[in-house]
């Protein structure tokens, strides 16, 4: 239980920023291959969905997960298997094979629509790729210990795929990368550079929650990024009090 205490707040926000890099790049894999292959998808990637190491991992019983989207007569089209495939079917580590080592992907268009930051080399992203998915895994499955560990390292390769992949947060596409631990007002400096209306009180349609509470975990997110801990965050009182220092101070 102390353990859970003490990496309840950590390993929720690890969460969140795995989920969301998944869903990039899920997104990604869709968005930069349809437009490209069409509907021969299934075709071109043929050899990765029918590798038989592959499909045994898929197997459940006497379903194998795979063929039963690729031979279901009730999906009418390949581009529709491919979504289902891609979304709901393939594990993070399966995803990453496709950009990382499936030929079919080696095309500039491709990989120019994939990317928020085209790699120049690739060996960064594989090299860090185990540790990516032994991250997911420990956080998954409250490896304590694990984390404790290999921290670091962990926490360098989720950047790694965060800067190259993009993040997506809410009012900001990436999380900035400081290179020294910031304070509060440089953090709520940096927030307001990036978008000013995050510290505006207007209501905005295209956010789809409070954009107070946004900011708290944008400001999270960056501190957390920059060298913080979890017991050094701010509290949210702190945050929203020094907002409207930095807004008087960019009328």
């Amino acid at each position: 239980m102390d353990d859970i205490n003490k990496y309840y707040f950590q390993f929720s926000r690890l969460y969140i920023r795995i989920m969301r890099l998944e869903t990039n790049i899920k997104n990604g894999l869709i968005n930069s291959l349809l437009p490209y292959y069409k509907e021969d998808i299934i075709n071109q990637f043929n050899n990765f969905f029918t590798n038989k190491k592959r499909l045994e991992r898929y197997k459940n019983k006497d379903i194998n997960k795979i063929s039963s989207i690729i031979k279901n007569p009730q999906i009418n089209s390949n581009s529709k298997k491919f979504i289902s495939l891609i979304n709901n079917v393939l594990y993070l580590s399966d995803l990453i094979f496709i950009f990382l080592y499936c030929e079919q992907f080696r095309k500039s268009e491709i990989i120019d629509k994939f990317y928020y930051n085209v790699p120049l080399k690739y060996e960064k992203l594989i090299s860090a790729k185990e540790n990516l998915l032994n991250l997911r895994n420990t956080i998954a499955h409250f490896k304590f210990k694990d984390f404790q560990v290999h921290k670091n390292e962990y926490l360098e390769a989720l950047k790694i795929y965060e800067y190259h992949i993009g993040q997506n947060l809410p009012g900001i596409n990436s999380i900035p990368i400081l290179n020294y631990k910031p304070s509060l007002k440089e953090i709520l400096e940096t927030v307001y550079k990036i978008n000013p209306s995050l510290l505006s009180s207007n209501e905005d349609i295209n956010f789809n929650c409070n954009k107070d509470r946004l900011l708290l975990e944008i400001c999270d997110e960056i501190a957390l990024y920059n060298g913080y801990e979890v017991e050094e965050l701010h509290s949210p009182w702190s945050i929203l009090r020094e907002k409207y220092r930095v807004i008087n101070n960019n009328k």
